[in-house]
């Protein structure tokens, strides 16, 4: 990708990077080490045409 200067990494969060919920925190802090390396992955190859983004589905229960 730095090669020909453009390229996209999509990862998968979820929305537990933002929001707290009880007895998942290995979880947790999973999805939001993958939501914090999206960040610094954007940052740091954005001058490579790169784009890196994270995408943080909601929690659904179907009753």
């Amino acid at each position: 990708m730095i090669k020909r200067s453009s390229g996209q990494i999509i990862t998968i969060a979820s929305v537990q990077t933002s929001l707290v919920r009880p007895s998942i925190s290995p979880y947790t802090a999973t999805k939001a080490s993958v939501g914090d390396i999206s960040k610094v992955m954007a940052t740091d190859w954005a001058k490579y045409g790169i784009q890196c983004n994270a995408i943080a589905p909601v929690f659904f229960i179907q009753y």
